[in-house]
Parts: C-alpha cells; sequence; structure tokens
C-alpha cells in the first residue's frame, strides 16, 4: 500500500500587513489527513522568494 506524505512551510499574512515579520506556518498531509500550526517562528516577508516559492532557510546549494 501506497503512503503519501507532503510537508509545506509558509508564511502567513495578516490582514493590514505591510511589513515586518511574518509568523511560519506548517502543514503536514499524510494520506489526506491534513494538520497544521506554527513553528513559533517568525521571519521577514521580503525574505520570501515568490518567483520559487521557497524560503531563503530551505534552499540547498
Amino acid at each position: 500500500m501506497n503512503k503519501t506524505l507532503k510537508i509545506l512551510v509558509y508564511l502567513k499574512k495578516r490582514s493590514g500587513y505591510t511589513n515586518g515579520p511574518l509568523p511560519v506556518y506548517l502543514r503536514v498531509t499524510f494520506d489526506s489527513q491534513r494538520m497544521e500550526g506554527t513553528t513559533q517562528r517568525e521571519m521577514d516577508g521580503m525574505l520570501y522568494d515568490k518567483s520559487q516559492k521557497v524560503l531563503p532557510m530551505m534552499r540547498v546549494n
């Protein structure tokens, strides 16, 4: 039986956001069961690379 695991790390923008740190959220999906929550970390929204949809800490050189 095949099992699927997906992990998504993203910044959650609040309404009225102009600049400053944003909370980093984590979504884990395992066999269509989704769990989502905060990582208790924040990151400047300007550092997020929208073209590659990746956070700077996730880049692999």
